[in-house]
């Protein structure tokens, strides 16, 4: 009967070992620290949180663009438009590129792309020249007026986002900030979105010219883009 008394005390110690493990076991589990929490995004991620950007590096292909010290513009607008895509997607945006390679979509194409992808900003990148070598810094460029019967349908809008990506890109680049221009470009009058074209210097400016060719200076421009982009949305989200 003693025997038969330990067999038995020893199975009620298994099976209480057994439950207090299994309730740990539950409690570790569904603890609050292992359920899912709903996202938080943050201030930058909720403004750029789903946006759609078509980034445009100019030229590619047959054409080089500007040429000046030892640098190619098509080049370098590909390398800045990378990095902005990088950037930007980090903050949960959706990034498209008229071309991800060298090849040279036409204007047309490019402002179709755009459309296509229903963009709720274009930015089309490009390195600037002249004979002046003294001419340097930031220069934007956006479409307000009817030009071949074709115009862009946020010229107001596209105007303040010129305006506010020149700042934080001379900021960052630390270049001079020469402003916002209104032209009739291709690919700014053909857009349906709010539309920019930026001058990211002059490749035939020594001082310009060597930031380019610092290896930080894509990620430095692509981010002066995206705290231009930041200042614009917050001026103009659910507006447009």
């Amino acid at each position: 009967m003693k025997l038969d008394k330990y067999i038995l005390l020893t199975w009620l110690i298994f099976i209480l070992l057994v439950g207090i493990g299994f309730f740990l076991y539950c409690s570790f589990l569904y603890s609050p620290q292992h359920t899912q929490k709903e996202e938080v995004l943050t201030e930058n991620e909720e403004l750029l949180h789903k946006k759609v950007i078509v980034i445009d590096p100019g030229h590619g292909g047959y054409d080089p663009g500007t040429f000046g010290n030892d640098l190619y513009e098509k080049n370098i607008n590909l390398d800045v438009a990378s990095a902005l895509q990088k950037t930007l997607e980090k903050e949960g945006t959706t990034v498209y590129l008229t071309r991800s390679d060298d090849h040279n979509p036409t204007l047309t194409d490019r402002a179709r792309f755009s459309s296509q992808k229903k963009a709720d900003v274009f930015i089309s990148l490009h390195i600037n020249a002249t004979k002046d070598t003294r001419a340097n810094g930031i220069s934007t460029y956006y479409s307000r007026h009817l030009y071949k019967k074709e115009a862009n349908p946020f010229p107001e809008e596209s105007k303040e986002l010129a305006e506010t990506i020149a700042s934080n890109v001379s900021h960052t680049l630390e270049m001079d900030n020469h402003g916002a221009f209104d032209q009739g470009f291709v690919v700014l009058r053909q857009n349906k979105a709010p539309s920019i074209l930026v001058e990211l210097g002059f490749i035939t400016n020594k001082q310009d010219s060597n930031k380019m060719k610092d290896s930080y200076f894509a990620s430095d421009a692509a981010e002066g883009i995206k705290r231009g982009l930041l200042e614009y949305f917050k001026k103009n989200d659910g507006r447009i």
